[in-house]
């Protein structure tokens, strides 16, 4: 009977597989990096419009404030 711990399949497979995990692949995780920074950036740019487009009050200084609420103009 053969030697099942010496199968070269066995040894030619596990070198592969270390060459694998050796060699890191730049170009995709470059693309994956920039797929997610581009969907990051959307959903703020988006949830920026939004929040602005609910926006119907107007700022007006303390003073201005004053005057309004003792002319009676707002309660």
């Amino acid at each position: 009977m053969a030697n099942k711990n010496n199968n070269p399949n066995k040894e030619i497979d596990k070198q592969n597989k270390d060459n694998q995990n050796e060699n890191f692949d730049w170009k995709r995780a470059g693309k994956t990096s920039f797929i997610w920074l581009i969907i990051i950036f959307g959903a703020v740019y988006i949830s920026g419009l939004l929040t602005q487009a609910g926006k119907k009050e107007i700022e007006i200084e303390y003073t201005e404030y004053r005057k309004y609420l003792e002319n009676g103009d707002i309660q």
